[in-house]
C-alpha cells in the first residue's frame, strides 16, 4: 500500500512541477506580449510626434512665406502710391 502511496505521490509532484512550468511559459508568452505592445506604442507615438514637427515646421514656413510676400506686395503698393503722389505734385506745379 505504501509503494501505491508513493507512486501517488510522484506522479503528484511531477504533474504539479508540470504545471509550474506551463504557468512559467505562459507568463513569460504574455510578458512578451506585453513588451511588444509597448515598443510598438512607443514607436508609434514617436513616428506621430515627428510627423506633427514636420507638419507644424512646414506650416511655420509657409506662414513666413506668405508674411514675406505679403509685405512685399504692401511695400510695392507703398512706392506705387508714393509715386502717384510724386506725379500728382509736379503735375499741379506745372498748372
Amino acid at each position: 500500500m505504501s509503494d501505491i502511496l508513493k507512486e501517488e505521490q510522484n506522479e503528484m509532484v511531477e504533474n504539479d512541477n508540470e504545471i509550474a512550468r506551463r504557468v512559467d511559459e505562459e507568463s513569460q508568452r504574455l510578458v512578451n506580449l506585453v513588451l511588444n505592445e509597448k515598443k510598438a506604442r512607443e514607436e508609434t507615438e514617436e513616428a506621430l510626434l515627428e510627423m506633427l514637427k514636420s507638419m507644424i515646421n512646414a506650416m511655420k514656413t509657409q506662414l513666413d512665406n506668405e508674411r514675406q510676400e505679403r509685405q512685399n506686395t504692401q511695400q510695392y503698393l507703398i512706392n506705387l502710391l508714393d509715386d502717384m503722389c510724386n506725379k500728382l505734385e509736379k503735375a499741379n506745379e506745372i498748372i
